[in-house]
């Protein structure tokens, strides 16, 4: 009975210590299913981005194209991502119009649209496309992280409406 009390707290301490341990490996547990999940959701991002029909790219806010799926490699009439990559300079002032930084453009609208043409260079048909973009901003602190960009292939559309107006 003199070291009752001892006993005690070293009982409390050991029931209090492995209660720890057991809410630390259940946090473990949720971490570990939470990164599961996070990489499952990149996968399937990465696997929507890589066989979208229209062109998807996403790019600084300075103008440095991070990435670019093989449809908007297409529609661009490149042949290769490594040489939408190498002529990022020109593509950006395709998209744009400018080589100034391209989140400047963003200030006034988060979101931005156009429409241009490719000039055919092999069978002398032009293309007809929509660009749209939006700046994709950190929800803490607002500050630009990059630029989700689409590019459409609208010719089909526009075929059609000119050969009704012909029609008209």
């Amino acid at each position: 009975t003199l070291h009752a009390a001892e006993l005690g707290i070293v009982l409390e301490m050991t029931l209090l210590s492995l209660a720890l341990a057991d809410k630390i490996k259940r946090s473990r547990l949720n971490v570990l299913f939470l990164e599961h999940q996070s990489i499952s959701r990149m996968k399937q991002y990465r696997d929507i981005f890589d066989n979208c029909q229209h062109g998807k790219y996403e790019m600084t806010p300075f103008g440095n194209i991070i990435e670019v799926n093989q449809a908007a490699v297409t529609i661009l009439g490149y042949s290769s991502v490594s040489q939408v990559l190498k002529s990022q300079y020109n593509l950006v002032r395709r998209l744009y119009g400018r080589s100034t930084e391209v989140s400047e453009l963003f200030i006034k609208d988060k979101y931005l649209s156009s429409e241009f043409i490719i000039l055919g260079e092999h069978d002398s048909m032009s293309r007809y496309f929509v660009h749209s973009a939006r700046i994709i901003e950190d929800h803490k602190t607002g500050e630009a992280l990059y630029i989700d960009g689409n590019i459409i292939d609208v010719t089909e559309n526009i075929q059609k409406k000119k050969a009704q107006e012909l029609n008209i």
